[in-house]
């Protein structure tokens, strides 16, 4: 697992993203590392999980590896992509996970934050969600999720403007469950690990199930996801798929006629 750092003491978990020359991107060698991490504490019992990219970090996750997007008409973001693989994992983890945020988190990365039943972070993290600055079709679960995290109109927002929720807005808003300056943000983690660890793991189960379960519901009839998933093949097999991550390979603004 070269991406990603797994260290457990005293029953809790870290798993240190440690990609820092990609901005820890979400490519497919970092999503499988993340999940073997999280295989091994689930066998090696520990009580709660912190997801967390290298200390001192100015980017928590630049998100999905957009290099890895087909420009040919296919679906970048099908259900069983390993992205979103990974993101119901986390949410049906049976260990309780913290987000341990520093610097930015886009995309996929910022999904990661909202998939962690508690997150924590500096007063300098930002949260940004950019489907539209790139021309990517984004899928029904992750704005799903999103909407499962923040309000309607905040999530409305980040995906229309492509800009960043700050800490301080995301704390405001129930992204961020406590905000703290950077020195402080182990002490802090550590310090909420253990009230997790003081509880019942059985009953924290069935309290982390029943929530996910009584929060995911799928309000859509199924004309409603057909409508849904016809405006996304639109975008990705049209050229507003090809132009964008064409400019993110070329590292260049779009040009969105």
């Amino acid at each position: 697992m070269s991406l990603v750092r797994c260290e457990l003491a005293d029953s809790v978990g870290t798993l240190t993203l440690d990609d820092p020359r990609r901005h820890h991107r979400l490519g497919r060698e970092m999503l499988d590392s993340i999940l073997s991490g999280l295989d091994h504490f689930a066998d090696v019992r520990a009580r709660v999980v912190v997801l967390r990219a290298l200390p001192g970090s100015k980017v928590f996750s630049a998100g999905y590896d957009l290099k890895a997007a087909p420009t040919d008409g296919r679906d970048p973001l099908p259900e069983n992509s390993r992205l979103r693989f990974l993101l119901r994992q986390i949410q049906r983890y049976e260990i309780p996970t913290i987000a341990l945020v520093e610097g930015a988190a886009y995309g996929g990365g910022c999904e990661l934050v909202m998939a962690c039943d508690l997150a924590i972070a500096e007063p300098c993290a930002t949260f940004s969600l950019t489907p539209a600055k790139w021309g990517v079709a984004y899928d029904r679960p992750g704005i799903q999720l999103a909407l499962q995290s923040l309000p309607a109109r905040i999530v409305r927002e980040m995906f229309l403007t492509a800009a960043p929720l700050s800490a301080e807005r995301a704390y405001h808003f129930g992204l961020v469950h406590r905000l703290v300056p950077r020195e402080q943000l182990d002490a802090a983690t550590d310090e909420l690990a253990a009230h997790i660890k003081a509880g019942a793991p059985s009953c924290l189960r069935l309290l982390k199930e029943t929530i996910r379960l009584s929060t995911s519901s799928q309000p859509l009839s199924q004309e409603q996801i057909d409508q849904i998933e016809s405006l996304r093949r639109a975008v990705y097999e049209g050229p507003e798929a090809r132009e964008g991550i064409g400019a993110f390979w070329e590292k260049r603004s779009p040009d969105f006629q």
